[in-house]
């Protein structure tokens, strides 16, 4: 399989979830969703909510359920994003803030 590429729209919850919708150059335009919770809530930095550690899943267009753990650290202007799955699938990302409450993210896995 060729390097994969897709983007990845998360709204930032109220209750610190990040509730994402994702596809990418294999899905042929299907979206598939993803939701991210904080492992725990107390290590939220008020000056940046979205940073730290998450426990991710997704779902893939064929309905598979895939769990497994997101990071996410700012960099100037944006932040890094880490994935692994207990399937042993492995993306990193980068993203930005669209507004207050959404960030979008292009991530890539080889």
């Amino acid at each position: 399989m060729s390097e994969i590429h897709g983007i990845v729209l998360y709204d930032i919850e109220l209750d610190e979830c990040l509730n994402g919708v994702w596809t990418n150059q294999h899905n042929e335009g299907v979206i598939c969703n993803e939701i991210a919770k904080r492992t725990n809530p107390s290590e939220k930095n008020n000056d940046d909510e979205i940073a730290g550690f998450y426990k991710s899943t997704y779902i893939e267009f064929d309905n598979n359920i895939h769990n497994g753990t997101l990071t996410i650290e700012p960099f100037e202007g944006g932040y890094s994003f880490l994935w692994k799955y207990e399937n042993g699938n492995t993306f990193k990302g980068k993203g930005y803030r669209m507004n207050t409450r959404q960030i979008a993210v292009h991530y890539s896995m080889d």
